[in-house]
């Protein structure tokens, strides 16, 4: 019987009941990915203790899903502060699972991955780029990041398997042990974390020209990496060359507040709409149908699922040129330098050129076919299976 340890940096709560519950991305599907290969997991997570939980948290019912607490830290000094604790608590989950399966690069994995002995399995399903965690161009933030990339590099070197989110780009930079070593106990693959459901496909047949353009982004606003704050002043250029544009911002965090306060300084609030946290897929899907240009000013991403389920939906994207993203849209609706005024040119293009626009839409919609679930599901099994047969042979 398997039991694999999963790293991740999800906050969960547990309920004077005992259940536990996720804040965001993870739920009963999310984790039943796993249980198509092992037998049972090991959740080991933030946990904090609450009476009754949120109603927009999703419980977890799956009866084979098992939790290691560790305290619900917040930023890299409370990490610290609890650092003891967690290794403790790593080390048990350890000693009795038969491998551990790591999220990363995030500042759990990075500090736990050297506690794992050479004889236990690690697996590691590569999420990003590590060379953004702290923002800024100070000294010591560019010194802390560098640092936290070679000890991504470490991490996934030292990796049984390693997953990658990206077809190329992350690889090149964080390379496995299996590039140089041609030896079954280690391997690597590459899929995307997206759960993409055939359902959630919708070809895009009618294209808006001439009512209020719809421009959306769907992310956290933890900080300023997703880059909201570079879209609302777009909206507010655009506004002022008379473009007609609404812009719908889906997600919630600390920075909201202060998004807010910009749109009201660009004197855009009444066209930068706030709509929160949304976690139902189709409450979603919905909204990308109803838009007509998807924009990602983001600083740093993995591959954004968000722009494959844009992409599902048909909607063009303009986005940023970092990362994975330029596996997924092409090479003249990137921007390169988080240019305000290069998102208003790329935008105009796609408003004031509707064949143009249906033509991208066309591309996207196709190109969104390779991430549908059964084809992602095949090579993610294929990774957990390797690292199963290396788990019993071991």
């Amino acid at each position: 019987m398997s039991n694999f340890l999963i790293v991740n940096e999800e906050h969960f709560v547990k309920d004077s009941n005992g259940d536990y519950w996720a804040k965001r991305i993870i739920n009963d599907e999310y984790l039943s990915r796993y249980l198509e290969v092992f037998d049972e997991i090991t959740v080991f997570a933030r946990i904090s203790r609450v009476e009754k939980a949120n109603k927009k948290f999703k419980k977890i019912t799956l009866s084979n899903v098992n939790f290691l607490e560790m305290p619900d830290f917040h930023g890299p000094k409370d990490l610290l502060k609890n650092s003891l604790n967690i290794i403790a608590q790593f080390k048990k989950g350890l000693s009795s699972n038969d491998g551990v399966i790591l999220r990363a690069p995030s500042p759990l994995s990075l500090l736990l991955y050297r506690f794992i002995p050479p004889k236990k399995v690690m697996g590691v399903e590569f999420m990003m780029g590590a060379d953004k965690f702290f923002e800024g161009n100070a000294f010591f933030t560019k010194i802390v990041n560098k640092i936290i990339i070679n000890e991504a590099k470490k991490l996934v070197y030292k990796a049984n398997g390693v997953s990658f989110v990206t077809k190329e780009h992350l690889q090149k930079i964080y390379i496995p042990r299996a590039n140089n070593l041609n030896d079954s106990k280690y391997f690597t693959t590459s899929y995307s974390s997206i759960d993409l459901q055939p359902e959630f496909f919708s070809y895009r047949s009618e294209f808006n020209i001439h009512s209020s353009i719809k421009l959306i982004e769907v992310g956290y606003m933890d900080s300023l990496r997703k880059g909201q704050d570079i879209l609302i002043e777009t909206v507010s250029k655009l506004r002022q060359k008379k473009y007609d544009v609404e812009l719908y911002l889906v997600g919630e965090g600390k920075q909201k507040e202060y998004f807010e306060k910009l749109a009201k300084e660009y004197s855009v609030e009444n066209s930068v709409h706030f709509l929160g946290s949304i976690s139902n897929k189709s409450q979603i899907r919905d909204l990308l149908i109803k838009s007509d240009i998807f924009v990602l000013p983001s600083k740093s991403e993995g591959l954004p699922r968000v722009l494959i389920e844009a992409m599902a939906t048909g909607l063009p994207i303009v986005a940023s040129n970092v990362d994975g993203i330029p596996e997924l849209i092409q090479k003249e609706l990137m921007v390169d330098d988080f240019s305000v005024e290069k998102y208003v040119q790329k935008i105009t293009r796609l408003i004031d050129d509707t064949d143009y626009r249906k033509l991208i839409s066309e591309e996207n919609y196709k190109k969104a076919q390779i991430y549908e679930k059964s084809v992602l599901n095949k090579k993610r099994q294929e990774f957990y299976h390797k690292l199963n047969v290396l788990s019993n042979e071991n």
